[in-house]
């Protein structure tokens, strides 16, 4: 089958069992990588996998994708006992897909089975438009469009259960929905996704009024009665009645009317956009409309708001560093000792018959000790400088964690990188790497200056910020349930500051004008990291769309939650900021 460029469709699921001819093979393996056949490059995608065991099997599989190069692995536990199964959902990223992903069961050294998943840069995408629906059929319009998008028709059990998963989706359409199919962690990746600055389209009919609970809870408009025809002529070009389902929109949402009937009505939620559509845009006929390509268009370019923190903040953290001070005070002491050691060979040894040979010994010891002392040196050299943006979803009770970890490893030699559970860590620079159980723990062997890695996980944590316009003046009041201190907080609006006290769940401070001040005011910018560090932030805040305009409040806490730990090394300093949208009544 051909789509309508002409590019070949690629199945969605592969199936990789298989054995010597003529005996039956020991693991069956299903698996299916992407959505429905699609790759994004260089963002996390799923990877569903279904092991079937015809005899125990207590080993691992491994996932390997990348180039001789720059390899990349998954290494995953797998114990099943006869005639047992198991789905593993896991999420990885495939930086090239013009390069095979290969499966391998080993069991005790010995590859038990080896499969290939296809591949190719046929199968790369930009971004996908996931639908929803029994009817696989009516987003082809996507491909038209000048956002060069795919579209993939999933079910239910096909969705990620990581919101982090969801990176390559430009938009969820949810048309057929049976809840009971959806595993409760598939419910929260799709609502923390649509949470972290996604786009969900809820379409009407009469499916509409079926949707489950927590469905309807994030929609902007609740349904009404069950569908009648009403003309919408400047979808359908014409005054032909269509199937429209009653919204009833919640206040102050932003709707979408045509000759008085509600057709639409969209309202953000928290970072994300998530819209209703009183008519089923996936119809046969609804295909034919003549305002259909505007309408997506519309839908797609509804702008969400981005994160605070980016992977450019990591390139303030410090790519390099120097020797401990213990190991500079047990080389000086190492090189004394050889100094006083030689000289007394030299003046005692070395006259007596033989002598030499004790300086040669001498000096094969210290060259054993030296070499030993230069390992444990190497090894400490591997430093780690971590920063994590807490940012606070307004009235979601959820934050998003962005740590950002600069690596040091300027000797080589291998190290570990460890994220909290429920995080995605991930490299930002091509080099090997191999993951350990879960996307969250990885080991690297790179040598390099600043070698940047990326974890992303959502917190629990409740924080809402408002400023009150009154006779005497504004208002600023924050309550939450954080339980940290949070120190040195500032306001910040458009290039000033407002300094704040400290405090811990709760502030109220009247915010007089002239203790305002201006960034260029304040000179220079300090060289110390914390100053660094906030100033990146201030210049995003400042430059980015949606960010700006708006007032933001900012201060350095000290949470273990969303901690990444590095093994082997002498030196971690972690610094965190809390970053909180301050509402206006406005």
């Amino acid at each position: 089958m051909f789509c309508r460029h002409g590019v070949l469709a690629m199945p969605v699921v592969f199936l990789l069992a298989g054995a010597a001819a003529g005996s039956p093979a020991p693991v069956d393996l299903e698996a299916e990588l992407g959505f429905g056949g699609w790759i994004v490059p260089g963002v996390w995608i799923p990877l569903r996998i279904e092991v079937a065991a015809h005899s125990a099997v207590d080993g691992e599989l491994v996932i390997r994708t990348g180039t001789a190069q720059r390899p990349v692995s998954w290494r995953h536990p797998l114990r099943l006992g006869a005639g047992a199964r198991q789905r593993l959902d896991l999420d990885v990223i495939i930086d090239d897909p013009r390069e095979p992903v290969v499966l391998s069961v080993i069991v005790r050294a010995d590859l038990l089975a080896e499969r290939t998943i296809p591949t190719g840069a046929l199968r790369a995408a930009e971004g996908i438009v996931i639908g929803v629906t029994d009817d696989a059929a009516g987003l082809e319009i996507v491909t038209d469009l000048p956002t060069r998008l795919r579209p993939a028709y999933l079910r239910e059990a096909q969705l990620p259960v990581r919101w982090q998963a969801y990176e390559g989706v430009a938009l969820v359409v949810v048309r057929d929905l049976q809840d009971s199919r959806l595993l409760p962690v598939q419910r929260e990746a799709l609502i923390q996704w649509v949470a972290q600055g996604g786009r969900l389209l809820v379409t009407g009919g009469e499916s509409l009024m079926l949707q489950a609970p927590w469905l309807l809870d994030l929609l902007p408009a609740q349904p009404g009665v069950a569908a009648r025809k009403v003309a919408l002529p400047g979808l359908t070009g014409s005054g032909r009645p269509v199937p429209v389902i009653e919204i009833r929109p919640r206040p102050g949402v932003g709707t979408v009317a045509e000759g008085g009937t509600i057709a639409a009505a969209h309202w953000r939620y928290g970072r994300g956009v998530v819209t209703v559509w009183a008519f089923d845009p996936l119809t046969p006929d609804a295909r034919a409309w003549p305002a259909r390509r505007g309408l997506w268009s519309s839908l797609l370019e509804m702008r969400t708001q981005p994160a605070v923190a980016s992977p450019d903040l990591g390139r303030v953290l410090p790519s390099s560093q120097g020797l401990s001070g213990r190991a500079q005070v047990g080389l000086a002491v190492l090189m004394v000792v050889y100094i006083l050691v030689v000289r007394h060979a030299l003046e005692h040894w070395v006259p007596a018959r033989g002598g030499w040979l004790s300086l040669a010994a001498v000096t094969l010891i210290f060259a054993g000790v030296m070499d030993a002392f230069a390992v444990t040196a190497r090894g400490s050299a591997i430093a780690g400088t971590q920063v994590t943006v807490i940012e606070t979803m307004a009235n979601l009770g959820s934050a998003r964690a962005a740590t950002y970890v600069s690596v040091v490893n300027p000797y080589g030699g291998t190290f570990r990188l460890q994220a909290p559970a429920g995080a995605l860590l991930r490299p930002l620079e091509r080099i090997p790497v191999t993951f350990l159980s879960a996307s969250n723990h990885l080991s690297a062997s790179a040598v390099g200056r600043g070698l940047l890695f990326e974890s992303l996980q959502v917190l629990p944590q409740r924080a809402v910020a408002r400023i009150v316009e009154h006779d005497g003046g504004a208002e600023l009041t924050v309550r939450g349930s954080m339980g940290v201190r949070v120190e040195s907080p500032v306001l910040f609006l458009r290039g000033r500051v407002y300094l704040l006290p400290d405090f811990v769940d709760e502030l109220s401070v009247v915010l007089e004008p002239t203790k305002w001040e201006g960034l260029e005011a304040r000179g220079p910018i300090p060289q110390d990291l914390r100053s660094q560090i906030r100033f990146a932030i201030y210049a995003r805040l400042r430059e980015a769309d949606g960010l700006r305009d708006r007032p933001w409040l900012l201060g350095w806490v000290s949470d273990a939650r969303p901690r990444v730990t590095l093994s082997d090394s002498s030196a971690v300093a972690a610094l965190q900021l809390l970053v909180i949208e301050v509402e206006t009544d406005s």
